[in-house]
């Protein structure tokens, strides 16, 4: 009874030594680790300002800033499991995957655009755009 008992206390108290170690090298890590914040880019900016005349180049800008996105995302859902995930990271992966859809269901407008919804398709697109760079954010902040 003594051996159970004896046994039984060494493998708590070395769970707990463990858990500890884990604990403050997460907390170390969390405090060394910098907190980045993408700068306006200057692609949206671009973006803004872009006429109608200018609907090609807007277009481009549109193409890339899609194309960057699916790569981004593509990483992200890299070694992603939504079943061991916490609820946030859950949380910032749909957000990013509706903000990516909302993108390219705003960016497919532009196939019909006219002089006249211009400047709301224009408007929705750099909506989106923003909505997907932010939930890229999120989501690359959780990830770790």
């Amino acid at each position: 009874m003594k051996t159970i008992l004896r046994s039984s206390l060494l493998l708590l108290c070395s769970t707990a030594l463990c858990l500890s170690a884990f604990a403050l090298d997460q907390a170390e890590l969390s405090e060394s680790t910098p907190v980045i914040t993408p700068a306006p880019s200057e692609t949206m900016d671009r973006m803004k300002d872009a006429t109608f005349e200018q609907r090609d180049e807007f277009a481009l800008m549109v193409k890339n800033v899609g194309a960057q996105s699916d790569t981004a995302v593509a990483e992200l859902n890299t070694g992603y499991a939504e079943m061991l995930a916490s609820p946030a990271r859950r949380a910032a992966m749909d957000a990013l995957k509706k903000a990516a859809a909302n993108f390219k269901e705003k960016a497919a407008a532009l196939d019909n655009v006219s002089a006249d919804t211009w400047e709301t398709v224009k408007s929705n697109i750099v909506t989106a755009s923003g909505n997907l760079e932010s939930a890229l954010a999120k989501a690359r902040t959780l990830k770790a």
